[in-house]
């Protein structure tokens, strides 16, 4: 994933309401996270738009005027097509910073703060790498698969003893082919898992995070990125509790405006799936 996807599915909670003062036409949905390991991990702003918009809703909103400060210093951010958000390549984020961020458009200033929390620590994962044989249509490939959904599984370990909420990411790093042919007639519990399967996961106060290697598309190399997250990314998520058809706004700690500004910090680890050598 070359830029952060992490709460798009989320962005109607921010946008979709018939409370007039939240459809005011100036009003904007800020989504930004910071890390520790990326800086500027994505930076969008978006249009506020109602359900009975007939028009494409969420745009993105491009000649926003935003400004992050830490400890006094200001950094001026500007618009990347190819990042789809906005950045500044010299915004360096470490553990107990306390950025600001202000963004005006039309005579409208949101502004929000946020702090970098301490980092994930100890983090590992095991086995390194998994090797999940050629999958094709023969004889005995259904007890195949079950055996490898049972027993091929990564696992992942951190040090948590105060149970602080974390997410993982997971990312493709170098593909190496696709583990499941094209068409391939895939049993229903395999099929479930791959359409349940995100590559970001909800916040979690454990320890330790199990997947099937089945889940991944393809063979090749990844990381997991597991980061310690803030209060109001877990406000966020638990807003996905409550029913979907009703029409509400999401908790936001953005001042004058809607959305999420926070940071998160952690460490990174990368693993493998592969083919047995011939």
């Amino acid at each position: 994933m070359k830029r952060f996807i992490f709460l798009l599915y989320c962005l109607p909670f921010f946008g979709c309401t018939e409370d007039n003062s939240l459809n005011d036409i100036d009003n904007f949905i800020v989504e930004g996270y910071l890390t520790n390991l990326e800086g500027i991990k994505q930076l969008r702003v978006k249009e506020v738009f109602d359900l009975n918009a007939t028009s494409d809703p969420m745009q993105d909103i491009t000649d926003a005027q935003i400004e992050l400060v830490k400890a006094g210093e200001v950094f001026t951010l500007y618009y990347d097509e190819n990042l789809a958000g906005y950045t500044n390549p010299n915004v360096y984020v470490d553990s107990g910073d306390i950025f600001g961020i202000s963004v005006e458009r039309n005579g409208r200033t949101a502004s929000a703060t946020t702090q970098v929390p301490m980092p994930t620590k100890d983090l590992g994962i095991t086995p390194e790498t998994i090797e999940i044989p050629e999958i094709k249509l023969e004889i005995g490939i259904q007890e195949t698969l079950q055996q490898l959904m049972q027993n091929a599984r990564f696992t992942v370990n951190w040090s948590n003893p105060d149970q602080l909420p974390h997410i993982l990411i997971f990312e493709l790093i170098q593909g190496e082919g696709p583990i499941f042919p094209e068409n391939f007639p895939l049993p229903e519990n395999i099929e479930s898992l791959l359409r349940g399967f995100s590559l970001v996961s909800n916040p979690i106060i454990t320890d330790t995070y199990t997947v099937p290697a089945l889940s991944f598309p393809e063979y090749g190399e990844y990381r997991v990125y597991v980061y310690r997250v803030n209060q109001e990314y877990v406000d966020l998520f638990d807003t996905q509790k409550q029913d979907s058809r009703e029409l509400i706004v999401a908790p936001s700690n953005v001042v004058n405006g809607l959305g999420i500004f926070t940071a998160m910090s952690g460490e990174v680890v990368t693993f493998r799936l592969s083919k047995p050598l011939p």
